[in-house]
């Protein structure tokens, strides 16, 4: 008889057992999603679809066809997507033409084969690949190849142009002699030429940046018109925008110090090019390139700091500050900071013989060991010093903070009395002139 109760127990108590179970693992799985819900979840779906233009021809409407002739016209597309890009589709009277999936998205189209004066539908269709698409708005062409034959030499495919542009064009048809030569921009007539060398001076000023298609249409003296493959050219008379992002105007360092100079520069065709930038001071000369970088062992001075940036059309513009170098700092690593209080309130934690070192991984032994940081840097990226910003500087962030962003503040508030005003003001004006080490001393005090 004590069997079925036996079993009861067991049963019930698999029953609590499981019922924990859930509860537990539901309360783990919520936690989980909590710490990190794309790991389970996963990325968001693609739901943005490409964005698609038929850049040449651009005839808005067939009333506005662009003119299109020869073996060799070119239909030309852009494509782009905010994460991959699969393939572009380009079709002509809703025909595929072409299935491309890489740039450039052009096509060479033989119009010989056409009616004289038929217009002619042109798009295309982008698909990424998420199988996300996207269709352009539809332009038209109209054919024309019993005219004059005509090309354009100059200015030559995907030329980078700016200003005053002289187009010259081939135009020696002895089956036809010609009459005029009209210029076009973009499909739209800008100007003409009557007399043989046959050519047009483009004042470019009032265009916008980018890409352009020039194309010109020969009229023969039997009234005949003939038109030149399109040529496609990336126009920009705009300097690129240059910013001095630090250090600012006035700021004053020690020849010692380091300094982590940033700037950016942006062109309005190509975007970003902190690449291009020139660094230049007016006692030193050349100090760097980039966008970003350290220097450190400036002549002590005022100097002139100019930064630089040349597009890829030699446009230019810059940007300025002065920069104050003293030859000695205010506050001594040292002699003001690590013999009087560093070495009592800091080091005796952050050394390499330290119970606590293996926690922080913070070494304080030399100038060289606080610049390369600790455990918070190289896993979280948050520099233990970075000179001339002490609010970007953890060393300054522990011990100004009741609450910092990794850790506990500093000195340890358990064990140790805070540092006075008058230690983290020396601090801070040590940070601001550059972090420098003691001359001699950059091993360590």
């Amino acid at each position: 008889m004590q069997l079925p109760i036996r079993r009861s127990r067991l049963l019930a108590s698999l029953s609590s057992l499981a019922i924990v179970a859930l509860i537990w693992g539901c309360s783990a799985f919520d936690d989980y999603l909590d710490k990190d819900p794309d790991a389970f979840l996963g990325p968001p779906p693609d739901l943005t679809p490409p964005v698609v233009t038929v850049q040449a021809p651009a005839g808005a409407d067939s009333l506005h066809a662009s003119p299109v002739g020869g073996r060799d016209a070119v239909v030309e597309v852009a494509a782009s997507d905010d994460i991959e890009l699969r393939e572009v589709a380009i079709l002509i009277d809703d025909r595929l033409e072409a299935l491309l999936t890489d740039p450039p998205f052009t096509f060479t189209w033989d119009t010989t084969v056409l009616d004289e004066g038929s217009v002619h539908r042109i798009w295309a269709r982008a698909t990424d690949s998420s199988d996300n698409s996207a269709e352009s708005d539809t332009v038209y062409a109209v054919v024309f190849n019993a005219g004059p034959r005509i090309r354009i030499m100059s200015p030559e495919r995907s030329a980078f142009v700016q200003g005053d542009i002289e187009i010259e064009v081939e135009a020696d048809d002895p089956r036809v002699p010609i009459q005029r030569v009209d210029f076009l921009i973009d499909g739209i007539p800008i100007g003409s030429d009557s007399n043989a060398p046959f050519s047009y001076t483009w004042s470019s000023q009032d265009y916008p940046p980018g890409s352009h298609f020039l194309s010109a249409m020969a009229t023969g003296e039997n009234g005949s018109l003939g038109i030149s493959p399109f040529v496609s050219i990336l126009l920009n008379n705009s300097p690129p925008r240059v910013q001095l992002e630090f250090p600012e105007t006035g700021r004053a360092v020690a020849h010692l110090g380091t300094i982590p100079f940033s700037a950016s520069a942006v062109d309005t065709v190509h975007g970003a090019i902190p690449d291009s930038l020139l660094w230049t001071s007016s006692i030193d000369g050349e100090i760097g390139r980039g966008g970003y970088f350290w220097k450190s062992g400036l002549t002590p001075g005022v100097h002139d700091i100019v930064v630089s940036a040349r597009n890829a059309w030699g446009l230019e513009s810059f940007d300025e500050i002065q920069l104050v170098v003293r030859e000695t700092p205010t506050i001594s690593l040292c002699w003001d900071m690590f013999y009087p209080f560093i070495l009592t309130e800091c080091y005796v934690c952050h050394n390499p013989g330290a119970p606590e070192i293996p926690d922080s991984e913070f070494d304080m032994s030399t100038w060289i060991t606080m610049l390369e940081g600790g455990k918070s840097q190289r896993e979280l990226g948050l520099r233990a010093l970075v000179p001339c910003k002490p609010d970007s500087s953890l060393i300054w962030i522990k011990i100004t903070d009741d609450t910092p962003l990794v850790g506990d503040p500093m000195p340890p508030p358990d064990s140790r009395e805070p540092l006075t005003p008058e230690q983290k003001e020396m601090i801070r004006i040590w940070i601001e002139e550059g972090a420098p080490p003691d001359e001699g001393l950059e091993g360590g005090c």
